[in-house]
Parts: C-alpha cells; sequence; structure tokens
C-alpha cells in the first residue's frame, strides 16, 4: 500500500446491505459499474478490497463497523490476473478485474459504504 496504490477494506455486509444481495454474480457487475475500479473480494475473510489512488482522500461520514483505508506499507495479498471466482483452493479473487490501470473513484466507494452501513443500521433498529 502506498506507492502504486491504496485499498478500503469494506466488509462483505456492508456490500450486501448496501446493493440489496448476497448474489455475487448479481453483486460484481454492479461494483464494476459504480467504483470504476478494481475490487478484490477475500471469501475466507469476507472482506471486499476497493483499490484507490495512493493519495486518495476519503470523507466517510459515517463510522461503520469494520471499513477501513489500509495504512501505507500494509501487505494486501493480490490475486493473480486470472482468478475472477471464489474457490476453496482461490478465496481471494478479482470481484471487478484488476486488468485496468486505474482506481475505483473515491467518492463512489465512500458512498456504497454510507448506504451499506444505513441500511443496517436501519435493519437493526
Amino acid at each position: 500500500m502506498g506507492t502504486l496504490f491504496g485499498a478500503v477494506r469494506i466488509p462483505e455486509a456492508i456490500v450486501h446491505a448496501a446493493l440489496e444481495s448476497t448474489d455475487r454474480e448479481y453483486i460484481h457487475p454492479i461494483l464494476a459499474d459504480r467504483l470504476d475500479g478494481p475490487v478484490i473480494h477475500d471469501g475466507h475473510g469476507h472482506n471486499y478490497y476497493a483499490l484507490i489512488g495512493p493519495e486518495a482522500h476519503l470523507d466517510w461520514g459515517t463510522s461503520a463497523p469494520g471499513v477501513k483505508r489500509l495504512a501505507p506499507a500494509t501487505q494486501l495479498g493480490v490475486p493473480a490476473t486470472n482468478l475472477h471466482k471464489y474457490t476453496a483452493r482461490t478465496p481471494i479473487y478479482w470481484a471487478v478485474s484488476g486488468a485496468e490501470p486505474r482506481h475505483c473513484a473515491p467518492g463512489s466507494v465512500a458512498l456504497l459504504v454510507r448506504i451499506g452501513a444505513a441500511r443496517l443500521e436501519e435493519a437493526a433498529a
């Protein structure tokens, strides 16, 4: 983290709440459209990682549990470019292709988090 890209860890529950689905076949194309950049999914850890520019600033406007911008020098496992599906042997894969040399839009990442966190709060109330 920090030189070529940064990353934001987003728990699955927040992504599922924001997109009102747990179906990966439904979620991943929407993430591609809305975040416009590469996203890694860790099926064992139950987190998504949106890759952002190394100097991107985010205004979360929420205290969503589990959401964190990874600090510079943090190590994040990056899957091979051909891994696009969860399996027991490949639990970390690209939910949104990492082949393009761009980053997720920070405002779109923040919006996804705010929507997911708000929906989880509503469901808990």
